[in-house]
Protein backbone atom coordinates (compact mmCIF):
# COMPACT_ATOMS: atom_id res chain seq x y z
CA UNK A 1 0.00 0.00 0.00
CA UNK A 2 1.27 3.30 -0.90
CA UNK A 3 0.95 5.70 2.12
CA UNK A 4 -0.74 8.92 0.52
CA UNK A 5 0.84 11.93 3.28
CA UNK A 6 0.41 14.82 0.94
CA UNK A 7 -1.76 17.08 3.60
CA UNK A 8 -2.01 20.07 1.46
CA UNK A 9 -4.94 17.67 -0.63
CA UNK A 10 -6.23 16.27 2.31
CA UNK A 11 -9.07 14.23 2.09
CA UNK A 12 -12.82 16.49 3.58
CA UNK A 13 -15.52 14.28 4.13
CA UNK A 14 -19.06 16.08 4.54
CA UNK A 15 -20.93 14.45 6.98
CA UNK A 16 -25.07 15.03 7.42
CA UNK A 17 -27.06 13.74 9.57
CA UNK A 18 -29.07 13.09 5.77
CA UNK A 19 -33.08 12.82 5.31
CA UNK A 20 -35.12 10.63 2.90
CA UNK A 21 -36.29 13.80 0.94
CA UNK A 22 -35.33 16.57 -1.37
CA UNK A 23 -31.80 16.71 0.93
CA UNK A 24 -29.37 15.90 -2.04
CA UNK A 25 -30.70 19.44 -3.96
CA UNK A 26 -29.08 20.98 -1.26
CA UNK A 27 -26.07 18.95 -0.75
CA UNK A 28 -25.12 19.36 -4.01
CA UNK A 29 -25.64 23.52 -3.48
CA UNK A 30 -22.97 22.46 -0.19
CA UNK A 31 -20.94 20.35 -2.29
CA UNK A 32 -19.88 22.81 -5.61
CA UNK A 33 -19.10 25.52 -2.45
CA UNK A 34 -17.03 23.27 -0.90
CA UNK A 35 -15.27 21.97 -4.08
CA UNK A 36 -14.70 25.75 -5.13
CA UNK A 37 -13.26 26.78 -1.59
CA UNK A 38 -11.28 23.31 -2.00
CA UNK A 39 -10.32 22.46 -5.25
CA UNK A 40 -7.71 19.51 -5.74
CA UNK A 41 -8.92 18.14 -2.52
CA UNK A 42 -11.05 15.10 -2.65
CA UNK A 43 -14.72 15.43 -1.70
CA UNK A 44 -16.14 12.71 -0.10
CA UNK A 45 -20.37 11.96 1.57
CA UNK A 46 -21.24 10.52 4.60
CA UNK A 47 -24.43 10.25 6.40
CA UNK A 48 -24.48 9.53 10.35
CA UNK A 49 -28.58 8.89 10.05
CA UNK A 50 -29.62 4.85 10.38
CA UNK A 51 -33.11 5.38 9.03
CA UNK A 52 -31.54 7.10 5.94
CA UNK A 53 -29.08 4.84 5.08
CA UNK A 54 -31.74 1.69 5.16
CA UNK A 55 -34.42 4.28 3.00
CA UNK A 56 -30.96 4.60 0.70
CA UNK A 57 -29.96 1.20 0.30
CA UNK A 58 -33.84 -0.10 -0.22
CA UNK A 59 -34.23 2.36 -2.89
CA UNK A 60 -30.96 1.18 -4.55
CA UNK A 61 -28.51 3.26 -3.14
CA UNK A 62 -25.77 2.72 -1.55
CA UNK A 63 -24.53 5.67 1.47
CA UNK A 64 -21.61 5.35 3.32
CA UNK A 65 -21.69 6.57 7.56
CA UNK A 66 -18.03 8.48 8.64
CA UNK A 67 -16.83 5.04 9.59
CA UNK A 68 -17.28 3.27 6.56
CA UNK A 69 -15.87 6.31 4.03
CA UNK A 70 -12.42 6.50 6.73
CA UNK A 71 -12.11 2.52 5.72
CA UNK A 72 -12.11 3.37 2.29
CA UNK A 73 -9.53 6.23 2.60
CA UNK A 74 -7.61 3.88 5.03
CA UNK A 75 -7.44 1.22 1.85
CA UNK A 76 -6.30 4.47 -0.20
CA UNK A 77 -3.58 4.74 1.41
CA UNK A 78 -4.77 8.19 3.51
CA UNK A 79 -3.19 8.79 6.76
CA UNK A 80 -5.44 12.18 7.32
CA UNK A 81 -8.13 12.97 6.60
CA UNK A 82 -10.72 16.30 8.06
CA UNK A 83 -14.18 15.32 9.01
CA UNK A 84 -16.03 18.13 8.36
CA UNK A 85 -19.60 18.31 10.16
CA UNK A 86 -22.87 19.52 8.71
CA UNK A 87 -24.86 19.40 11.72
CA UNK A 88 -26.42 22.73 12.93
CA UNK A 89 -25.56 22.95 16.47
CA UNK A 90 -22.87 20.81 18.46
CA UNK A 91 -25.66 18.06 19.88
CA UNK A 92 -26.37 14.53 20.11
CA UNK A 93 -25.79 13.84 16.45
CA UNK A 94 -22.41 15.27 16.13
CA UNK A 95 -20.83 14.04 19.37
CA UNK A 96 -22.22 10.36 18.04
CA UNK A 97 -20.52 11.38 15.18
CA UNK A 98 -17.13 11.80 17.14
CA UNK A 99 -17.66 8.62 19.02
CA UNK A 100 -17.91 6.63 15.90
CA UNK A 101 -14.84 8.42 13.93
CA UNK A 102 -12.52 8.29 17.44
CA UNK A 103 -9.71 5.42 17.32
CA UNK A 104 -9.84 4.98 13.52
CA UNK A 105 -6.51 4.07 11.63
CA UNK A 106 -7.11 7.29 9.70
CA UNK A 107 -6.16 10.38 11.62
CA UNK A 108 -8.84 12.95 12.02
CA UNK A 109 -9.31 16.78 12.00
CA UNK A 110 -13.11 17.97 12.85
CA UNK A 111 -14.95 20.60 11.47
CA UNK A 112 -16.83 22.00 13.91
CA UNK A 113 -20.95 22.37 13.25
CA UNK A 114 -22.52 25.51 11.52
CA UNK A 115 -23.30 27.41 14.70
CA UNK A 116 -20.06 27.15 16.79
CA UNK A 117 -18.31 30.19 17.42
CA UNK A 118 -19.40 34.00 18.10
CA UNK A 119 -18.10 34.70 14.49
CA UNK A 120 -20.19 32.06 13.67
CA UNK A 121 -23.49 33.28 15.14
CA UNK A 122 -22.73 36.58 13.33
CA UNK A 123 -21.66 35.17 9.88
CA UNK A 124 -25.48 33.34 10.38
CA UNK A 125 -27.42 36.36 11.62
CA UNK A 126 -26.29 38.15 8.34
CA UNK A 127 -27.27 35.40 6.27
CA UNK A 128 -30.64 35.40 7.44
CA UNK A 129 -30.84 39.03 8.19
CA UNK A 130 -30.00 39.23 4.33
CA UNK A 131 -32.49 35.92 3.27
CA UNK A 132 -35.61 37.21 5.19
CA UNK A 133 -35.72 41.28 5.05
CA UNK A 134 -37.90 43.64 6.83
CA UNK A 135 -41.80 43.56 6.12
CA UNK A 136 -44.16 45.68 7.70
CA UNK A 137 -45.51 44.03 11.02
CA UNK A 138 -43.88 41.02 9.70
CA UNK A 139 -42.26 38.51 12.45
CA UNK A 140 -39.48 36.22 10.79
CA UNK A 141 -40.06 32.87 13.06
CA UNK A 142 -37.09 30.84 12.92
CA UNK A 143 -38.06 27.10 13.79
CA UNK A 144 -35.51 24.31 14.52
CA UNK A 145 -35.45 20.80 15.67
CA UNK A 146 -35.06 20.96 19.08
CA UNK A 147 -33.00 18.92 21.45
CA UNK A 148 -32.30 17.73 24.94
CA UNK A 149 -28.56 18.84 24.90
CA UNK A 150 -27.36 21.20 26.56
CA UNK A 151 -26.38 22.66 22.82
CA UNK A 152 -30.41 23.69 23.44
CA UNK A 153 -29.32 27.34 25.11
CA UNK A 154 -27.54 27.47 21.15
CA UNK A 155 -31.16 28.38 19.74
CA UNK A 156 -31.66 31.53 22.66
CA UNK A 157 -27.82 32.76 21.77
CA UNK A 158 -28.74 32.95 17.91
CA UNK A 159 -31.90 34.51 18.84
CA UNK A 160 -29.94 37.09 21.08
CA UNK A 161 -27.24 37.77 18.01
CA UNK A 162 -30.45 37.88 15.48
CA UNK A 163 -32.24 40.89 17.53
CA UNK A 164 -29.32 43.06 18.44
CA UNK A 165 -27.97 43.12 14.70
CA UNK A 166 -31.83 43.40 13.26
CA UNK A 167 -34.19 44.26 16.29
CA UNK A 168 -37.27 41.98 17.37
CA UNK A 169 -38.45 41.15 14.40
CA UNK A 170 -37.29 37.50 14.67
CA UNK A 171 -38.16 34.93 16.82
CA UNK A 172 -37.16 31.37 17.24
CA UNK A 173 -38.41 28.16 18.64
CA UNK A 174 -38.50 24.42 18.33
CA UNK A 175 -40.22 21.32 17.09
CA UNK A 176 -39.36 18.71 19.82
CA UNK A 177 -37.21 18.61 22.86
CA UNK A 178 -36.12 22.01 24.16
CA UNK A 179 -37.29 25.31 23.99
CA UNK A 180 -39.00 28.13 23.13
CA UNK A 181 -41.81 25.76 22.41
CA UNK A 182 -44.82 26.42 19.56
CA UNK A 183 -46.96 28.41 22.42
CA UNK A 184 -44.14 30.20 24.10
CA UNK A 185 -43.27 31.93 20.73
CA UNK A 186 -46.67 32.44 19.73
CA UNK A 187 -47.24 34.25 22.67
CA UNK A 188 -44.38 36.42 22.32
CA UNK A 189 -45.29 36.71 18.45
CA UNK A 190 -48.49 38.21 19.43
CA UNK A 191 -47.50 39.93 22.39
CA UNK A 192 -45.06 42.23 20.09
CA UNK A 193 -47.59 42.90 17.91
CA UNK A 194 -47.32 41.80 14.29
CA UNK A 195 -50.35 41.00 12.22
CA UNK A 196 -47.94 38.41 9.92
CA UNK A 197 -45.19 35.98 10.73
CA UNK A 198 -42.97 34.17 8.48
CA UNK A 199 -42.11 30.74 9.19
CA UNK A 200 -38.37 29.36 8.33
CA UNK A 201 -37.00 26.10 9.04
CA UNK A 202 -33.40 26.62 11.07
CA UNK A 203 -32.30 23.33 9.33
CA UNK A 204 -29.80 22.63 6.38
CA UNK A 205 -32.32 20.33 5.07
CA UNK A 206 -36.07 20.58 5.85
CA UNK A 207 -37.14 17.27 5.62
CA UNK A 208 -40.91 15.75 4.64
CA UNK A 209 -41.71 15.50 8.51
CA UNK A 210 -40.49 18.62 9.29
CA UNK A 211 -42.15 20.76 7.23
CA UNK A 212 -45.51 18.53 7.41
CA UNK A 213 -44.74 20.01 10.99
CA UNK A 214 -44.84 23.49 10.42
CA UNK A 215 -47.23 23.66 7.33
CA UNK A 216 -49.74 20.15 6.97
CA UNK A 217 -53.10 20.40 8.42
CA UNK A 218 -54.39 20.05 11.92
CA UNK A 219 -51.45 21.12 15.10
CA UNK A 220 -49.40 22.37 12.36
CA UNK A 221 -47.01 25.55 13.78
CA UNK A 222 -49.19 27.19 10.73
CA UNK A 223 -52.47 26.17 11.71
CA UNK A 224 -51.65 27.65 15.18
CA UNK A 225 -50.64 30.97 14.53
CA UNK A 226 -53.55 31.51 11.23
CA UNK A 227 -56.00 30.24 14.50
CA UNK A 228 -55.04 33.51 16.27
CA UNK A 229 -55.86 35.30 13.02
CA UNK A 230 -52.06 36.01 12.05
CA UNK A 231 -51.60 35.67 8.13
CA UNK A 232 -49.01 33.28 8.14
CA UNK A 233 -46.81 32.01 5.22
CA UNK A 234 -44.40 28.99 5.40
CA UNK A 235 -40.60 29.46 3.96
CA UNK A 236 -40.29 25.49 2.72
CA UNK A 237 -36.99 25.12 2.35
CA UNK A 238 -33.93 24.46 4.66
CA UNK A 239 -31.08 26.97 5.16
CA UNK A 240 -28.65 24.80 3.33
CA UNK A 241 -29.29 26.49 0.17
CA UNK A 242 -28.67 30.81 1.59
CA UNK A 243 -25.75 31.85 -0.46
CA UNK A 244 -23.22 32.05 2.55
CA UNK A 245 -24.15 29.18 4.59
CA UNK A 246 -21.73 26.83 3.07
CA UNK A 247 -19.31 29.47 2.88
CA UNK A 248 -19.45 29.33 6.90
CA UNK A 249 -18.76 25.44 6.75
CA UNK A 250 -15.88 26.03 5.02
CA UNK A 251 -14.17 28.24 7.17
CA UNK A 252 -14.14 25.72 9.48
CA UNK A 253 -12.85 22.72 6.86
CA UNK A 254 -9.67 25.41 7.03
CA UNK A 255 -9.26 25.30 10.58
CA UNK A 256 -9.48 21.69 10.41
CA UNK A 257 -6.65 21.99 7.47
CA UNK A 258 -4.64 23.91 9.74
CA UNK A 259 -4.44 21.90 12.45
CA UNK A 260 -3.43 18.61 10.35
CA UNK A 261 -0.77 21.20 8.84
Amino acid sequence: MCLNNDRSKIPIVLTAFGTTSRAMKTYAVVDKVVRMHFPGHDIRWAYTSRVVKDSARKEGREIKSPSEVLNDLAAEGHSWAVVQSLHLLCGHEFYRMIDEISNHIVRVSVGLPLLSSPMDYGRMADVIGRAFPAYDLEATVLIGHGTDHPAWSSYLAFLWVLRRRFGPRFFIGVIEDGMPTMEDTLKTVMEAGFLKVRLVPLLLVAGRHFQEDLAGSGGSWKCMFEQVGLETVVHCDGIGELPGVADVFCGHIQDAIEVVL
